[in-house]
């Protein structure tokens, strides 16, 4: 059977809001949260530098948040296969 990947480039709003439809679920399989609050603090330390800097720069930049590999299930449901970390710090 052949598999296809699908690539899809979206802002973290986007990434976020994708998430209204079709649930964002962590499989089994998967570690456990465990960024320290120190990895948690970078993180949006960075997204509030970026942030700014647009604001005042007026350009319309891209924010690198790193690769989110997702996996829709028979449910509609996203399944986090990478980056689980990145969202959970989002959402929490």
């Amino acid at each position: 059977m052949a598999t296809s990947i699908e690539v899809q480039k979206q802002s973290v709003k986007q990434l976020l809001e994708s998430g209204k439809s079709h649930p964002f679920v962590i499989p089994e399989y998967q570690r456990p949260y465990a960024w320290t609050d120190d990895q948690v603090i970078t993180l949006f330390e960075d997204l509030w530098d970026f942030a700014s800097n647009q604001v005042e720069e007026g350009d319309l930049k891209t924010y690198f948040l790193g690769t989110v590999v997702s996996y829709e299930n028979e449910k509609g449901e996203q399944e986090i296969i990478d980056g689980q970390q990145r969202i959970t710090s989002l959402f929490l």
